[in-house]
C-alpha cells in the first residue's frame, strides 16, 4: 500500500492510494469518490483497501478536484489552485479520471474496472462517452438522480431560487461566488458550480424520478456494468428496484448488466461494506 500521485492535463496534481496484491496482476479498479468526499474515509473503502489485493486485484483509491468541500490544489505550473466540489467544474472531472486511467495503464494494467459511488457514477458516464480508453466493466454504487434531488416539492423552491441567483452571478463575471443558500442545507456552491451540475445535459444521467428527461450517455456504454443500490438510499429518490429497471433498459448496449438491491441500505452503505466488495469481486473475476 502506497501513496502516489499523477497531473492532470490541465496541469492539477492529485494524490491517491495503490493497494497492489503480492503477485502483480493485469487486473485494477479505480475507485471514483461522491460529491465532497475524499479517497480514504468512506467506510466502504476500508474492506476495499485489503480483500481486492487478497484476491489478486489492484485498487486504487483517488483524490479529484471535486474532493472535500473547498480544497486547494497545486499544480504543474507552481500556482495554487482553490477548487474542492464548492467550486469544481462538472466537465472538469474528465481530466481526473483520465489522469488516473493513464497512471494504471502506465504502470502496466490492461484490464482496468472503475467503481464509483454518489455523483461518480455520473462523472464515469461521462468519462466513458468522451474517452477513447479501453475499460473493461464499471461499477456504479448508488448512481444518484442529481436532477431528482433537486426537483421534489421539498427542495423544488429553494432549486429554483439557486438556479436564479446562479444565472444572475454568472451574468455579472462573478461565477465563483458562493450562493446564498446552502444545497440540501449544508452544500455551499459556487454559480459555476451549481449550473454545472443542475442546469447541464451532462449531469442529466439517472433520471429516475422524471424519466422523461433521459437518460443521457447510458446508450453508449458497450462494456457490463454491476449496479448497487438501497432500500433506504435517498440519493436514488424513488423505488430501487424500479431505478435499476430503468438503469437496464437504458444500457442497450451493455453486453451485461447486474443490478443488485440491498434492503435497508442507505446511501453509504454501511453494514453492507463486505457484501459489495465480494459482488465485486465475482464481477471482476
Amino acid at each position: 500500500m502506497k501513496f502516489v500521485e499523477t497531473v492532470t492535463k490541465d496541469g492539477l496534481i492529485l494524490q491517491g492510494l495503490l493497494c497492489e496484491p503480492k503477485k502483480k496482476s493485469k487486473k485494477a479498479i479505480l475507485q471514483i469518490h461522491g460529491m465532497s468526499g475524499n479517497f480514504f474515509e468512506n467506510d466502504m473503502i476500508k474492506p476495499m483497501l485489503y480483500d481486492y489485493p487478497k484476491n489478486g486485484i489492484t485498487f486504487l483509491t483517488v483524490e479529484q478536484r471535486g474532493s472535500e468541500l473547498i480544497r486547494w490544489f497545486e499544480t504543474k505550473s507552481g500556482k495554487i489552485k482553490l477548487i474542492g466540489s464548492a467550486n469544481e467544474k462538472f466537465e472538469d472531472s474528465y481530466y481526473d479520471i483520465d489522469a488516473w486511467v493513464k497512471f494504471l495503464k502506465k504502470q502496466g494494467y490492461t484490464q482496468i474496472y472503475i467503481s464509483a459511488h454518489s455523483l461518480g457514477p455520473t462523472k464515469v458516464v461521462y468519462y466513458m462517452n468522451k474517452t477513447k480508453e479501453k475499460i473493461k466493466g464499471l461499477i456504479f454504487i448508488s448512481p444518484s438522480d442529481m436532477y431528482g434531488l433537486v426537483l421534489n416539492k421539498k427542495i423544488y423552491p429553494k432549486y429554483q431560487k439557486s438556479l436564479k441567483e446562479a444565472k444572475k452571478l454568472i451574468g455579472q463575471k462573478k461565477p465563483n461566488q458562493m450562493l446564498s443558500e446552502k444545497l440540501w442545507d449544508f452544500y455551499m456552491l459556487s454559480a459555476k458550480t451549481f449550473l454545472s451540475l443542475f442546469d447541464n445535459k451532462n449531469t442529466s444521467v439517472f433520471n429516475y424520478f422524471k424519466p422523461e428527461l433521459g437518460f443521457n450517455g447510458l446508450n453508449k456504454i458497450e462494456v457490463p456494468v454491476l449496479a448497487f443500490f438501497g432500500t433506504k438510499d435517498d440519493g436514488v429518490v424513488t423505488d430501487p428496484y424500479e431505478a435499476s429497471d430503468l438503469l437496464k433498459k437504458n444500457l442497450v448496449k451493455c453486453p451485461k448488466y447486474t443490478g443488485i438491491v440491498y434492503k435497508g441500505a442507505k446511501h453509504g452503505f454501511e453494514g453492507f461494506e463486505n457484501k459489495i466488495v465480494k459482488r465485486v469481486l465475482n464481477f471482476v473475476k
